[in-house]
């Protein structure tokens, strides 16, 4: 076990819901959204509802806070980014894809990234409906990375031909967040 936590980190038995978000976003179900735009060739906004209907795709893996703790053996269901792309069509100028949440909250990769990697938009974790703290109804899960690129309460994405650095990017945090590497800041 101890061979799948990254050097600065301890093992945490669960998620412990950490945001800058005061007070959590609490907007109904019937009304939450996730939309795909920028430069793609199939935009999209769909419904919670339509969004749940055509996600049955998991991704299991461990999670892992920039602030030192580890979480193993999380089970994600929802949809893999990689079948995102084949249903909206990137651009050939799409370099990167911008995560933004209902909040100010925003995180960016690299298409290059998220194409290679395992990423999930998830919608449950451990066969329920993410709770709001940990950032339902709907996130961004990116095992390989620091949590803080994973991001919460996502509504949209937008492919991006240049990068845009994410919030706590700006705030010197490292814009690539490798946790076996520990790039915590820049």
């Amino acid at each position: 076990m101890k061979e799948r936590i990254p050097p600065g980190q301890r093992l945490s038995e669960k998620l412990i819901p950490l945001h800058i978000e005061d007070p959590i976003p609490r907007i109904p179900r019937e009304i939450w959204y996730l939309e795909v735009k920028g430069l793609v060739q199939n935009p999209f906004r769909w419904t919670l509802k339509e969004f749940l209907e055509i996600s049955r795709d998991s991704l299991s893996g461990d999670f892992h806070c920039v602030t030192g703790w580890s979480t193993l053996n999380l089970k994600w269901e929802g949809m893999l980014f990689k079948n995102l792309l084949e249903i909206v069509k990137p651009d050939p100028r799409a370099n990167f894809v911008l995560f933004e949440a209902v909040s100010e909250y925003t995180t960016g990769l690299s298409l290059e990234y998220l194409m290679k990697e395992p990423s999930i938009i998830a919608h449950s974790l451990q066969g329920k409906p993410i709770p709001l703290e940990n950032g339902g109804p709907l996130r961004l899960v990116v095992p390989g990375k620091y949590a803080y690129k994973s991001l919460k309460w996502l509504v949209t994405i937008r492919f991006l031909d240049r990068e845009v650095l994410g919030y706590w990017e700006e705030r010197g945090y490292s814009n690539s967040a490798d946790p076996w590497k520990e790039e915590r800041f820049s």
